[in-house]
């Protein structure tokens, strides 16, 4: 989203998506990027286009299809041996 900028120097960076909804919630003016998950009253996530194309709606839905432009997938990896029951 940056397409190779920088952040400014003005930038409060936050140590957790929390922290970030946090922040943005008490900003009149702030903006911020957390996962769709940490959503709250208190902060509106905002549709995105990229450049030439539509507005995208951050659903859930839409962040599954890949169709909103900054949505990702979170791999989580076990070690374990395969075909073994967990014990938890």
């Amino acid at each position: 989203m940056l397409q190779k900028g920088d952040y400014k120097t003005t930038v409060k960076e936050q140590p957790g998506s929390s922290a970030v909804v946090q922040g943005v919630s008490s900003d009149k003016f702030g903006i911020g990027y957390s996962g769709i998950g940490y959503a709250t009253s208190g902060v509106r996530a905002l549709p995105l286009a990229e450049k030439g194309t539509k507005f995208v709606e951050p659903t859930y839905e839409n962040c599954l299809s890949g169709e909103y432009p900054i949505a990702r997938f979170l791999l989580v990896y076990v070690n374990k041996k395969p075909a073994r029951r967990s014990t938890s």
